[in-house]
């Protein structure tokens, strides 16, 4: 899937081989790794069919067009929802959630 769709010549996943053909070296965008925001199956979902729709914190300014659009291929019509639902099935546990600490307040007795 990934291999099919050229995803590495864009992204990079820990684990997984990088491509040599990287069409974009000024993209090298990491997917999977610790977050401190659970990555959902429809968040995943919306990511790859409007990738444009949300940019997370730390990305480069260069996958973004003039435009303000993502300049990630539009794969809505060569993707199948079966190969939809393959990566996505592959990405979601790819992402490790980071638990959020809890405040430890000072007990004030009366």
């Amino acid at each position: 899937m990934l291999i099919k769709y050229q995803c590495l010549a864009c992204h990079h996943i820990n684990g997984t081989a990088q491509t040599e053909e990287i069409n974009n070296p000024d993209i090298n965008i990491r997917l999977g790794g610790k977050s401190i925001k659970v990555k959902t199956y429809a968040e995943l979902v919306t990511s790859v069919i409007n990738p444009s729709q949300k940019f997370s914190l730390g990305y480069p300014l260069a996958i973004v067009s003039v435009a303000g659009k993502s300049k990630m291929k539009n794969f809505n019509d060569p993707m199948t929802v079966t190969g939809l639902v393959d990566l996505i099935t592959f990405l979601q546990p790819q992402y490790e959630l980071i638990p959020h600490r809890g405040t430890n307040y000072q007990f004030y007795g009366y």
